[in-house]
């Protein structure tokens, strides 16, 4: 999966990073603030939740310790 092959022009999006400062040659070199799309299965995931009407505390699923298990083995074996 490639995650960092594609850029997105921030400027003129509310952007603290990118819309504070307007000198061209600043290096916007900022902590967690990162400019690459969000991978499209965590947009899916969002996108199902926010159908929910109600943004209470929710429980994990049952098998969160083999999806954290196996999403571990996946990275790094």
């Amino acid at each position: 999966m490639q995650l960092f092959h594609k850029t997105v022009n921030r400027r003129g999006t509310h952007s603290i990073k990118w819309d504070t400062y307007k000198n061209e040659e600043l290096i916007h070199a900022w902590i967690a603030d990162m400019d690459f799309e969000v991978p499209q299965p965590i947009q899916t995931a969002l996108k199902k939740r926010i159908e929910h009407p109600i943004f209470g505390y929710t429980l994990p699923p049952e098998n969160i310790g083999d999806i954290i298990c196996n999403w571990t083995k996946k990275q790094y074996n």
